[in-house]
């Protein structure tokens, strides 16, 4: 239960607030122009030279609580500007945030805090190493090596929340027979794959990461031999496989699908790789014209059993169950782990439901992939613990020591316009 309170569905909002909003049917605006607790307030939100919203007193809130003659009421400032939901979300490209004087904790470091949103991944490592931004989350794996040798960057690893996995469609044959999708299983080194370059990640063994190095529950091996021989007992030594494959363009690079197929190819199947842009990748799940699909999944929480109700349930068959598995044992271990009433029966129902899993393998769970934060050297106040919390409060940019007095004749000159200003920190990421 205390999990699901951290989760951003279980956010606490204004109920005056919101009150307010939908009785003048502009409820969208609880997303653009937010109150709350935190140590940061939106000051404006923009994109080019169009603003949004009136900058007025630092930390000033959207609205306030007056007395009227029924009561209390709100009053929305008249600096918040009323816009419709389709002229405002084109304009979300820049937030910038002031930092609360008075905040309830303490006040934070940097003055000003601004996220720039830019989707193109090679404009954003640009703009990190021209010294435009200072935090980058998520770097491409290409510009890792760059970004790890340049002298004005720290580059953190933390262990990342995002799976790499395999989803055998359960409802097309000849993946409705568990001992194919064995065969397939035993026919990957799972290490191999998670040592690609491009993929850095930890060979998984569960789709939660802590979960595959705790619960005591049995697994496959490595073995070619192993694989012919189940393919030859379900009589099936010769499968067409068409692996499902989300990509970015439709001629870019699949080094993971290619080294899955070549290890499927080796026990003799055929397979044919279908690059299917990230648009159109629900559509495609949902039909369920597919035979493998190659997905990646961001777990909110580190409960297994939640995962797998988003996962494996028979509810999200066409939605978040690319293997269209409904096991009626399984759904009986999940409703168990829900119901439980102390922590023993919770775990023995949660490891019934995983070997289930692991005996059935709807799913096969390959690496968990590392995060990166690329952040300027002149950023202190940042650890893993606070990029991994997205903890900015103590973020600041260490001040520019001062020139001295004079240059020798020829020496170079300081442009000061080169140098971030002191106390603002700027954040450049993709949404969401």
């Amino acid at each position: 239960f205390l999990m699901m309170l951290a989760r951003t569905f279980a956010a606490i909002q204004s109920a005056e607030y919101g009150a307010k909003l939908l009785a003048a049917r502009q409820n969208w605006m609880l997303d653009t122009h937010p109150v709350g607790t935190g140590a940061f307030s939106v000051e404006k939100i923009g994109g080019g030279t169009r603003p949004t919203a009136a900058q007025g007193p630092r930390a000033k809130p959207a609205f306030e609580v007056i007395e009227g003659a029924g009561g209390p009421v709100i009053r929305t400032f008249a600096t918040v500007p009323v816009l419709s939901e389709t002229e405002t979300r084109p304009l979300l490209k820049r937030i910038e945030f002031s930092a609360h004087e008075t905040h309830w904790q303490k006040p934070s470091n940097s003055e000003k805090l601004i996220f720039d949103v830019e989707t193109d991944i090679a404009t954003r490592f640009g703009r990190l190493v021209r010294g435009e931004c200072q935090i980058m989350p998520g770097p491409a794996q290409a510009d890792i090596e760059a970004l790890a040798a340049n002298p004005d960057v720290d580059l953190t690893e933390t262990d990342g929340t995002d799976t790499l996995y395999l989803a055998f469609n359960t409802e097309q044959p000849p993946l409705d027979d568990k001992w194919v999708r064995l065969a397939l299983a035993e026919a990957i080194e799972v290490g191999a794959l998670a040592r690609l370059k491009g993929i850095n990640g930890a060979p998984a063994r569960a789709m939660v990461q802590d979960a595959g190095d705790t619960l005591p529950v049995e697994r496959h091996i490595f073995s070619p031999d192993f694989a012919r021989s189940h393919l030859a007992g379900a009589g099936v030594e010769a499968p067409d496989l068409r692996l499902l494959v989300p990509v970015t363009a439709a001629d870019g690079a699949t080094p993971l699908a290619d080294a899955i197929a070549a290890a499927w190819e080796k026990i003799g199947a055929r397979v044919s790789i279908d690059k299917t842009p990230w648009a159109d990748l629900p559509a495609a799940l949902s039909k369920g014209d597919y035979d493998v699909a190659l997905l990646a999944w961001r777990a909110d929480s580190a409960d297994l059993a939640q995962n797998y109700r988003m996962l494996l349930s028979c509810d999200a068959i066409g939605d978040t169950n690319a293997s269209r598995w409904c096991d009626k044992p399984f759904m009986a271990d999940l409703k168990a782990i829900r119901e439980a009433l102390n922590p023993a029966d919770r775990m023995a129902a949660t490891i019934r439901a995983a070997q289930r899993v692991a005996t059935d393998l709807p799913i096969l769970p390959l690496a968990h992939l590392k995060q990166h934060w690329a952040v300027r050297a002149e950023v202190t106040g940042l650890d893993a613990a606070a990029l991994d919390a997205s903890n900015l409060t103590q973020a600041m940019i260490r001040p520019a020591e001062p020139a001295p007095a004079s240059e020798p004749m020829g020496g170079p000159v300081a442009d000061p316009g080169t140098e971030p200003a002191s106390g603002e920190t700027a954040a450049d990421g993709d949404a969401g």
